[in-house]
């Protein structure tokens, strides 16, 4: 797996070099293996051992060198060249790692970038300083193929995402873009939303997940109403009993767009985009209204390792189903909606997210994805660590990081996760929304009458959303086609 895109101009005389002591090696080593014969030890000629810079000598003294590879490094005239491929020949020795970390931090960009790809194997995994080394690097370093090539040699040394990377590559992104985006924002954001897809075990291309530019949904007048639920893709009756209610609806007084709210397809998302169920438990069921859904992805739709792609993928089979990225923004009529990955919440969304909120001059900003940051507690309920208990009644996640940016930015964040419907009194004009009644099993809930809790029930049923430039109402529907609830919010 390569996280860098060498320019190939730039770096002739580097590849010059590697392929002729790559030839080398390879002859010298065939000497060595030889049965009928020990292992060659050429002495490094005092001729090379002139040109070697001084504060390498020692080392280049130490390294076995073929005679052949030995006439090769002298027919390198470049200084940078030579060196490097000196340097590469004494990090393929046991015992050079400190010299090379060492020497990594001041060595050109070019350098760095080769010296970073000779990290590979045992050796390497397990000196002490390696990893350390590499952080820092990626903390510090500002050549983007220095940056891409050291999470290349951090994922070869283990063949995993590892979290404390993860912090790493958090915080770097953090810190360009605290005072204004620097030129390395995008390459490290990029990198660490990869990182942050590779931890959950799938590698999702980048290019599919980056965020389109803001794109308007025609309308046909300044008004819009859009239908929203999340965990339903389950192919069971209750699915399609929401289905039906949808539809029916639908036909009396018609939805402008729908938008999904994750766990869309059950146990494990899709294996790809030829999979049945896009017939049984999408076009049969949503596909009918004719109207676009604009989808998010929950951590159901992350279970299979190519199902993140194949919901992407799919928009261009199907007349309803859109998914332009694993996150992005889009107007239609007064309202801004801003779709989340919170399955996959990197750093880099979360800025793009904070931005795309500061930015908008929407009349409404709904904010939309899976998990809900507070969660109505029954009594008794045994709270899981990664839970803690906020206002009464409520759990929030200690993990989910949305709540600042959300808070006094966005009038509405709609979720699923939770397979009930809840509404929670707003925190500086934000309102918490559940509509996870889309057809899975119900999570039972107990509306305590808590001051925060304005609805919370245990049913099946879907979110409608009527907004105007004066007012956005938020229904609560049930499979019977009557509303449960009503909230309407009003712009002061």
């Amino acid at each position: 797996m390569q996280w860098y895109s060498p320019r190939s101009v730039r770096h002739v005389w580097v590849g010059a070099a590697i392929l002729l002591c790559a030839l080398a090696r390879a002859s010298g080593m065939a000497d060595a293996q030889s049965p009928s014969q020990p292992p060659a030890q050429p002495q490094v000629s005092e001729e090379l051992l002139a040109r070697v810079p001084e504060d390498l000598r020692e080392a280049a003294r130490k390294t076995v060198m073929s005679e052949r590879l030995q006439r090769d490094l002298l027919g390198l005239s470049a200084p940078g060249e030579f060196r490097l491929a000196i340097l590469l020949r004494v990090a393929d020795r046991a015992g050079a790692e400190d010299l090379i970390l060492d020497k990594l931090p001041t060595e050109p960009p070019r350098t760095r970038m080769y010296l970073v790809q000779a990290m590979r194997g045992a050796r390497w995994a397990a000196h002490a300083r390696t990893r350390p080394t590499l952080h820092r690097l990626l903390t510090d370093d500002t050549d983007p193929d220095t940056i891409r090539a050291t999470l290349d040699a951090l994922w070869s040394l283990s063949r995993t995402a590892d979290t404390d990377t993860l912090r790493v590559l958090r915080e770097r992104v953090a810190r360009e873009h605290k005072d204004g985006p620097t030129p390395l924002f995008e390459t490290v954001g990029h990198l660490e939303h990869r990182w942050q897809t590779l931890t959950r075990g799938t590698m999702l291309p980048t290019f599919l997940q980056k965020p389109p530019a803001l794109f308007t949904v025609p309308t046909k007048r300044r008004t819009v109403r859009v239908v929203a639920f999340g965990d339903f893709g389950t192919g069971t009756p209750e699915q399609r009993d929401v289905a039906q209610a949808i539809q029916r609806l639908h036909r009396r007084r018609p939805f402008t767009l729908g938008v999904t709210l994750g766990d869309n397809f059950y146990p494990r998302g899709m294996e790809s985009t030829t999979d049945v169920r896009w017939t049984t438990y999408w076009e049969e069921q949503y596909g009918r209204l004719g109207v676009p859904f604009y989808a998010t992805l929950g951590n159901h739709d992350w279970m299979l390792p190519d199902s993140p792609a194949a919901e992407l993928m799919y928009a261009a089979r199907s007349r309803t189903w859109r998914m332009p990225a694993t996150y992005y923004t889009f107007v239609a009529g007064p309202v801004q909606f801003f779709a989340t990955d919170t399955t996959a919440m990197s750093a880099t969304q979360q800025i793009w997210l904070r931005d795309a909120l500061d930015r908008s001059r929407a009349r409404w900003k709904v904010v939309y994805g899976h998990h809900p940051a507070y969660r109505e507690v029954p009594e008794g309920f045994d709270v899981p660590e990664s839970f803690k208990v906020g206002k009464k009644g409520l759990m929030q996640a200690d993990m989910f990081r949305l709540v600042p940016i959300l808070t006094g930015r966005a009038d509405v964040y709609l979720a699923g996760h939770e397979h009930s419907m809840q509404h929670f009194k707003p925190e500086e004009n934000t309102h918490h929304v559940i509509a996870g009644g889309g057809g899975r099993t119900l999570y039972p809930v107990q509306n305590t009458g808590a001051s925060a809790v304005l609805f919370a029930k245990s049913t099946l049923g879907f979110a409608v959303l009527d907004a105007t430039d004066d007012r956005l109402t938020i229904t609560f529907v049930g499979t019977d086609g009557q509303p449960m609830y009503e909230h309407v919010l009003t712009h002061p």
